[in-house]
């Protein structure tokens, strides 16, 4: 069983990557993918009526994505949006590479290089992922500078997800697609504003933190983004097992139960986040569970509730 560092967490987690250890991405497979922009400034075109307006770069980064299977025919372009501060795609990679490498082209996409160490380094094997998508955003950003936005530039990562099944695969196109219609809520969106629903929601989760910590929880992460599918409120350590908590609050029952929160759908997408979070920490023999704490906060008394091993 491979043994779980705790000196690798303090207080505050920082993932260095999301690459999954010692994973091919050049085998074949499904996988979605988010670039954002440097800073997340909004600089491809503008959500108007719930549908995504191109701008000039916006333009640029739309025809270099259909480009792409021309220069790297291992690829299949599935879905994919461009917003206005990053950009959703799902590549399928195949294995008929019929020398795809020797025919990519410097002016649309090819000037990209560099990408993880190790031996499935992606510059030493130019079709995996990591080489198209730093060849992708090597050229859009060339061609953005040629045309006078010096000042453009991409975040240096990209969040990625293997995509295992078809269930999965037709959840995230529907995400895709909607994610027009959802911009006002994105926490992408430098002009997000939280609801009073969202602070409450946030009021809960610093209680949860708080009463976990005083039952001498060691908490690792708040707020883990599993690529941009799902979120998981708190991960924390108790006894070597590592616990994945969801926080639900409510401000009374008129509407039922906080734990009627944790509906099916959701604890799938918990599922998922949890996969994805032991996956790319390598994790694969660890222990762990997943708890759901329930809040009440009615008038100035406040009403806690933790459940362990929630099926």
């Amino acid at each position: 069983m491979q043994k779980f560092d705790l000196n690798l967490y303090q207080e505050q987690y920082r993932i260095e990557s999301n690459r999954i250890l010692n994973y091919d991405y050049s085998q074949s497979n499904d996988y979605f993918i988010t670039i954002c922009t440097k800073n997340m400034e909004c600089y491809f075109g503008e959500i108007i009526g719930f549908k995504m307006i191109l701008n000039k770069w916006g333009k640029i980064i739309q025809q270099n994505l259909l480009n792409i299977t021309k220069f790297f025919n291992n690829i299949i372009l599935d879905e994919f949006v461009i917003m206005p501060n990053h950009i959703h795609i799902i590549f399928e990679i195949t294995h008929d590479c019929r020398d795809a490498i020797n025919r990519v082209s410097t002016v649309a996409i090819g000037d990209g290089i560099g990408g993880i160490t190790g031996k499935y380094n992606p510059m030493l094997n130019k079709s995996s992922l990591g080489y198209i998508v730093r060849s992708f955003k090597s050229a859009c950003t060339k061609q953005i500078h040629n045309i006078g936005l010096y000042d453009f530039a991409w975040q240096s990562n990209y969040y990625e997800h293997i995509i295992r099944n078809e269930k999965s695969l037709n959840n995230i196109r529907e995400y895709i697609k909607n994610n027009p219609y959802n911009w006002i809520n994105d926490r992408n969106n430098i002009y997000y504003m939280p609801s009073i629903n969202q602070k409450l929601g946030q009021w809960g989760e610093n209680k949860a933190y708080e009463y976990l910590i005083s039952k001498g929880y060691k908490i690792l992460q708040r707020n883990y983004h599993a690529s941009t599918l799902g979120e998981i409120d708190i991960i924390a350590m108790q006894d070597k097992q590592l616990v994945f908590i969801e926080v639900k609050t409510k401000r009374n029952q008129n509407f039922g139960l906080p734990e009627e929160e944790l509906t099916k759908d959701k604890k799938e997408r918990l599922d998922f986040s949890i996969l994805y979070y032991l996956e790319v920490h390598g994790l694969y023999d660890q222990l762990w569970r997943l708890d759901l704490i329930a809040i009440e906060k009615l008038d100035k008394k406040l009403q806690l509730r933790h459940y362990k091993y929630v099926s």
